[in-house]
């Protein structure tokens, strides 16, 4: 049948799965499928498909009957068998009516059957074991693969029918099976018998271009697709064949089937051609990717579904081989369909037999497989959703659809690997029609009295048209489930009429197809029109409240809706509506308390209004009265008893207050105080001082009214009791005493405000030294070791209680008194001798006293640092020179007279005066004094002593002095400040001598401004000695000095002093300094190498020249030297020269002394450069017994004009340190060396050789790389002796024949690659032609 399958018998499904009997499709990689023989008879079809009008292939049951016969075309088997002693089944069995075209060859020699089978008819088909019934309109095609001319189908017809076939122009044989029925011509007799054998291999398929000829019957066209179908096989696992087909591995080609088709199905199920949801593989027993012949091999793609590329270990051919298997999953096969569910089972993947692919694989345990059912109701090609995953083989899929077509596929799934097959091809099918859905209520569309006129919608058929519609009502009965048929039609509106007048009705809807009827729709309920409703019953009422009645009443078959009024007395508008509506109750709200109402009730329907019902009065509730107002109080609030008074409440509830409630809270909870129907009351036997809550509740018949808000009353307090005596919290003290008391136990019901202290002095004098709230204090201002009385007494807002019982005590001892201004005398600008007198004790020995000395004047400036301020310096100074020349006439006075001099001190105030008064605006611009926040005290003396004297002071300073005494009892205040200031003296010793340049000859020096000590300073003085001790001087008026006429490389010390009109003063630190050494003189300067390009230049020792630099200068074309070397090397490399040039140089040396004088120039020249090295070996040819030809490549002499240049070959022996032989060439690059040893070893080399201008010795190259040769054997007399000979054109012409140069083998090379790359692109070219060509 085709060249890539073989034919299969589909597997009997397991015992347990015995109800679900599907055919299983397989698929080649050119989309062709067939049948094997496997067993003693050939293949049988389960159930054969027959296509409808819409080119859809259907299946039946095979035990579902048919009386009719309809035509049918089959194209029969025809050609050689391709099974084996194969007993042939009998022929299907034709009923009349049936046509069979058979005989249709097409270009590739097939053959096709059409059966064809009209509409309302059907055929029974028996091949084997097991019949198949195709009902009608139908069209099926069996192809036959063989090439031979159609021949007469073997068709046994049933009783009462036979068969006639017509050959037609075009060779399509046509069977005819006709029955014995006059209306049909007399057919000759079956040419080849009944009892024919079909014993030709074939399949159930569709095929492009397929159709009939002769005189058929009109009928559907054959479909597009190729599905196929194959016969179930036996098991699981497959057994050994039995039986094999001669032809067995014949292969064959379906040309309809260009792509993967379905296969077979089961009952009454859809099976279309669909694109291949799983890798294209062979549907068989088993499943191999080996090329088949015929076709090419089945490719395996690694996508998701098809379980490659899941996980990538080692082991990838195995679970290839495991993915193949999984694969190979049958169609699955729906045995059981219904309207809202259908049963699914398949059976588990296999593997093909005899294949030793699989040998090595372990078997496969039915409880490590899963499976995955996909199912999608969106088409072949529409998205699937998964429905179920389990190990079971079968599942019920439910919640389905009437009448819909579904399409199911099933994935196979090993657990221990996580390993996923393929899907199985896709199984359709479509549910069974049902009975149409539960319909809508009828709506209503017009009424009157007695008809109704009712329309509805059609519900879905579910896949049957409805035959018509039964419309049911309760006859306006009212009773519970009484319904009779008012309607019964195709119709989707009825007119029911001859009804009661404003009676309900109940109706309900049912639809009915030819599979029965639907469910009744929703009860609904219409009313026909009547008369308007008669006069209803009062409403009555339900619940009452203080503000709210709910009213009701009753609903009758002809009232609607209803209207609800109520007159409210009091408005005077008379009744007004409350309610419309359908509903029977309501509730009135927003009513007043024990007021009555009216209500009245009117029913309405579509006829109009009833009459108005007669009226019904209702009351409401009374309510709880509103709160009292907050109670007030009455008269005036006595310490024990006060009265309270009310009013009425604004809102009484709708009735009298009888009685009213009144509480008082104390902080302990309220408690009822009165309880009667008077407006006020006295509230006795109360506290003093205590605040009390008085609240009010009213009652009536409503109930108890809320609280009034509290009124909060105090009774008035009384005096406090008597405080306990004060006490001391310390020891006495000399000016105070620290008292402390206890609260009286009763404070009179008020707050204690403050306490009052008396004191009782030794004179006995009693005033108050204490007032406040506080339970202790300080009395202070006394007198030291005196007696005292103390009394305390308490004070509330009531007034004062009584006093305490009196504390006596006696003060303690107190420091001294305040001492008088200490008096001060200067002995020195630094030194001063300060006294005072001794103050009042205060009852305890003074025992030292303490001097404090604080500066006033500002402190000098600190030293001068930067430039900028000591150049400022400098000029006032130079402003200051002229200054101090009009000074020196002047005398100096004596400085022993001037330091036995006594100063005194002036004081700034008298004794009598106060010692914090201000100074007075002269005396503050004549000293330069601090704020008086900046003064800093500091001790200056304690201890017993009345006077001291206090030294290392600043001269020309203010100062300021004060003084205390101490005893046991303590520090008397300080004295008042007296102020004091010191005399001038000679400045104080210069600073921060520093060098500030030197040279083997000066020195320069500098130094800062010392103190000047209360005097400015006139000059400084310079000492300075050397080697010798000898000590000089110079005087200077600035601060900077330079000495001259120095030694070289000397140590010298060096003082500085300043010289103001009190004289000079002291020196300052000797500055030990050297003058530098003389400058070094210039090395001796020589040339140790020189090349081509570069000099190399020596100077110096490095060992006794350490810390030298040194400057290379060379002269340029301009003759303006420059330097090009500076460091301490003691050598330099002048690189980058030009060959043969003459260069000067000199050079000097500098140390920390300066820089030396320079060297005479001296010059030195380059020599010449070397010519460029033969780089490449020289090659060797035309080698005789006695010589050879020598080759080499030439050089180029990197000077420009110059001549070119000579070569010099050098040969000797391989162990030889000298060569043996020398010869000169000229600018030629071979030579002809002979006179050679016979059969010896040679090793030769050449070097270039460069004659400069000049009449200069030629100069030698380095050698080129060695060459050895071997002369050949002697053959002839002796030679000569060695020598060289210039080569002639016929040696030049032999050299040139047996030596190529570079560029000759670079060309030859590149011709080689070009010829190469046009080859190979001529045949891709070629290639993709061919490919191109063949797809």
């Amino acid at each position: 049948m085709t060249g890539s399958q073989e034919f299969i018998s589909a597997a009997v499904p397991p015992p347990q799965q015995q109800h679900s009997p599907a055919s299983t499709s397989s698929v080649s990689s050119t989309g062709s499928v067939g049948y094997t023989g496997v067993q003693s008879r050939p293949p049988m079809v389960p159930y054969m498909g027959w296509q409808s009008p819409g080119g859809t292939t259907h299946f039946t049951p095979p035990d579902f009957q048919y009386d009719a016969c309809y035509p049918v075309v089959i194209t029969p088997p025809n050609g050689t068998t391709n099974v084996e002693n194969v007993p042939a089944p009998p022929p299907p069995a034709m009923p009349p009516h049936c046509v069979l075209n058979g005989g249709e060859q097409n270009s590739r020699g097939q053959q096709t059957v059409h059966f064809h089978v009209k509409a309302g008819e059907a055929v029974s088909l028996q091949l084997g074991g097991q019949v198949q019934t195709i009902q009608g309109p139908a069209t099926v095609k069996w192809v036959s693969m063989n090439h031979e001319p159609p021949l007469s189908l073997p068709v046994q017809a049933p009783p009462g029918h036979y068969v006639q076939q017509i050959l037609d122009d075009n060779g399509v044989l046509t069977h005819f099976i006709l029955s014995e029925n006059p209306a049909y011509p007399a057919a000759p007799p079956f040419p080849n018998g009944t009892n024919a054998n079909w014993n030709n291999q074939y399949y159930v398929g569709e095929m492009n271009g397929g159709g009939g000829g002769g005189p058929l019957p009109p009928g559907p066209p054959p479909a597009t697709t190729c599905p196929t179908f194959h016969a179930p096989q036996q098991n699981f696992y497959q057994e050994p064949r039995q039986m094999k087909s001669q032809n067995h591995k014949r292969k064959y080609r379906d040309p309809c089937v260009k792509g993967k088709s379905t296969g077979s199905t089961s009952p009454s199920l859809s099976v279309q051609s669909t694109p291949p949801q799983s890798p294209v593989k062979p549907r068989g027993t088993g499943y191999s990717a080996r090329p088949r012949r015929g076709g090419s091999s089945a490719p395996v793609d690694d996508s998701e579904e098809s379980g490659i590329g899941i996980e990538h270990d080692e082991d990838q051919e195995e679970k290839e081989l495991y993915i193949e298997i999984l694969s190979n999953i049958r169609t699955p096969k729906v045995p059981e369909i219904n309207d809202t569910w259908a049963l699914l089972v398949w059976t588990p993947p296999v593997s093909e037999p005899g294949d030793a692919k699989f040998e090595s694989l372990k078997p496969i345990a039915s409880t490590d497989l899963e499976y995955e059912v996909l199912i999608s109701d969106k088409g072949k090609d529409g998205k699937y959703r998964s429905i179920y995953n389990g190990a079971s083989l079968d599942c019920y899929l439910a919640d389905l659809r009437p009448n819909t077509e579904y399409h199911v596929r099933v994935h196979a799934t090993l657990k221990s690997r996580n390993l996923k097959g393929g899907a199985s091809d896709t199984v359709s099918f479509v549910t069974k029609c049902t009975v149409p859905d539960q319909p809508q209520p009828p709506k209503l569309t017009q009424r009157s009295k007695t008809t109704l006129h009712l329309r509805w919608n059609a519900p879905a058929d579910n896949g049957k048209h409805i035959l018509h519609y039964k419309l049911e009502y309760d006859e306006g009965s009212g009773q519970a489930g009484h319904f009779v048929p008012v309607f019964e039609g195709r119709a989707k509106q009825c007119n029911v009429s001859r009804l009661q007048p404003s009676t309900i009705y109940k109706f309900r809807l049912a639809a009915v197809n030819e599979l029965g009827a639907s469910q009744y729709s929703e009860t609904i309920s219409y009313a026909t029109q009547g008369s308007p409703p008669s006069q209803p019953l009062p409403p009555s009422v339900a619940d009452i409240t203080e503000s709210s009645m709910r009213l009701l009443w009753s609903k009758r078959p002809c009232d609607d809706e209803f209207t609800l009024q109520m007159e409210d007395p009091k408005t005077g508008h008379g009744f007004l509506s409350q309610y419309n509506g359908t509903d029977v109750e309501h509730t009135v709200t927003k009513l007043r308390k024990n007021t009555t109402y009216r209500f009245k009730l009117r029913a309405h329907n579509e006829m109009g209004a009833s009459a108005y019902s007669s009226d019904v009065s209702y009351t409401t509730n009374p309510g709880r009265p509103g709160p009292p107002p907050k109670p007030q109080v009455k008269g005036k609030v006595r310490s024990n008893s006060f009265r309270v008074t009310w009013n009425l409440p604004a809102d009484n509830g709708g009735s009298p207050i009888t009685v009213y409630e009144l509480e008082l809270d104390s902080g302990d909870g309220w408690e009822s105080v009165y309880r009667g129907d008077s407006l006020e009351y006295q509230c006795d036997a109360l506290q003093p001082g205590t605040s009390y809550r008085v609240r009010v509740a009213a009652r009536s018949a409503g109930g108890l009214s809320e609280y009034s808000e509290s009124c909060f009353v105090t009774t008035e307090p009384v005096v406090p009791g008597v405080p306990s005596p004060p006490t001391l919290i310390d020891k006495p003290k000399a000016m105070s005493l620290h008292l402390t008391w206890s609260g009286p136990a009763y404070d009179g019901g008020a707050t204690i405000t403050e306490y009052e202290i008396d004191m009782t002095s030794p004179d006995n004098t009693t005033r108050g030294v204490y007032r406040g709230r506080e339970t202790e204090c300080v009395v202070a201002s006394l007198l030291p070791g005196r007696p005292y009385l103390f009394q305390v007494r308490a004070y509330n807002r009531a007034g004062f209680g009584g006093w305490s019982e009196p504390l006596e005590v006696i003060s303690g001892a107190g420091p001294p008194d305040k001492p008088r201004e200490p008096k001060a005398v200067c002995r020195s600008g630094t030194a001063v001798n300060i006294s005072w007198e001794q103050p009042i004790n205060n009852g305890a020995i003074i025992t030292g006293y303490r001097l404090e000395m604080a500066r006033v004047t500002a402190p000098p400036p600190p030293p001068v640092d930067s430039d900028t301020e000591e150049e400022t310096e400098l000029e006032e100074e130079e402003e200051e020179i002229d200054d101090l020349q009009d000074d020196q006439s002047e005398v100096y006075q004596d400085e022993s007279d001037e330091d036995e001099e006594v100063v005194e001190v002036k004081e700034r105030r008298e004794h009598e005066q106060l010692c914090d008064k201000e100074p007075t605006q002269e005396e503050a611009e004549t000293t330069k004094s601090l704020p008086l926040r900046d003064i800093e005290w500091r001790l200056a003396y304690t201890g017993p002593d009345r006077s001291t004297d206090v030294k290392d002071l600043n001269p020309a300073t203010q100062y300021q002095i004060r003084v205390c005494a101490i005893n046991s009892a303590g520090c008397s205040p300080y004295s008042c400040n007296v102020s004091l200031e010191t005399p001038s003296t000679p400045p104080s010793a210069p600073h921060t001598l520093t060098l500030t340049q030197a040279t083997a000859t000066t020195l320069a020096l500098k130094w800062k401004k010392p103190g000047e000590n209360g005097d400015r300073i006139s000059g400084y003085n310079v000492e300075w000695s050397g080697p010798n001790k000898e000590v000089r001087s110079e005087p200077v008026v600035s601060r900077k000095l330079t000495l001259d006429n120095l030694k070289p490389d000397t140590n010298y010390s060096i003082r500085v002093q300043a010289i103001n009109h009190k004289g000079k003063g002291p020196l300052s630190q000797a500055l030990k300094v050297s003058t530098k050494p003389l400058p070094p003189a210039p090395p001796k300067l020589e040339c140790l190498s020189v090349m081509h390009n570069s000099l190399k230049l020596k100077w110096a020792d490095g060992k006794s020249n350490l810390g030298t630099n040194y400057i290379l200068e060379t002269e340029n074309a301009k003759k303006v030297w420059y330097p090009v070397y500076h460091g301490t090397a003691h050598s330099f490399k002048h690189n980058k020269l030009t060959e043969n040039t003459e260069f000067r140089y000199r050079i000097c040396a500098s140390t920390e002394a300066g820089q030396g004088p320079y060297s005479a120039p001296l010059s030195f020249r380059t020599c010449y450069a070397p010519p460029p090295p033969v780089k490449v070996a020289p090659r060797v040819s035309a080698i005789t017994e006695t010589g050879c030809l020598l080759t080499w490549n030439t050089q180029k002499s990197h000077i420009p004009g110059e001549a070119q240049l000579h070569y010099k070959v050098m040969v000797s022996r391989p162990r030889d340190d000298q060569p043996s032989a020398t010869f000169l060439s000229q600018a030629d690059n071979q030579l002809r060396v002979d006179s050679l040893e016979p059969k010896s070893d040679y090793t030769v080399r050449v070097c270039a050789i460069r004659n400069p201008a000049n009449n200069h010795p030629p100069i030698p190259g380095p050698a080129s790389p060695a060459t050895n040769f071997t002369t050949l054997p002697k053959s002839g007399p002796s030679v000569a002796p060695l020598a060289a000979v210039a080569t002639s054109s016929e040696a030049a012409s032999e050299a040139k024949r047996t030596a190529w140069t570079d560029q000759e083998w670079a060309v030859v090379i590149l011709s080689g690659f070009a010829v190469f790359a046009v080859f190979i692109a001529m045949l891709i070219h070629q290639l993709i032609s061919l490919g191109t060509v063949s797809s």
